[in-house]
């Protein structure tokens, strides 16, 4: 299960990725809370959301994720190596 933080009207879903598994864990938590979103009335400003990949190594993630019908913007990837 991802990782979720609150502050105020912002949230943070996050997973360490280690494998192609880690990948698909994250989008179905993502698919759960765009359920929930929906269940609870609740709006989530697809302008507002993105996806940055933190990694020390070549990671082949390619950031493909998406909550409901939108598909997450990509941020720079940041590289803790260097």
């Amino acid at each position: 299960m991802s990782t979720i933080r609150l502050l105020a009207d912002d949230c943070v879903i996050y997973k360490i990725i280690v494998s192609n598994e880690d990948i698909e864990k994250l989008q179905k938590d993502l698919d759960r809370l765009g359920e929930w979103a929906v269940e609870n009335e609740m709006i989530i400003n697809p302008s507002k959301y993105k996806a940055v990949l933190f990694t020390r190594a070549r990671v082949k993630d390619p950031l493909n994720y998406t909550l409901g019908d939108h598909q997450f913007r990509k941020r720079a990837v940041a590289n803790t190596w260097e």
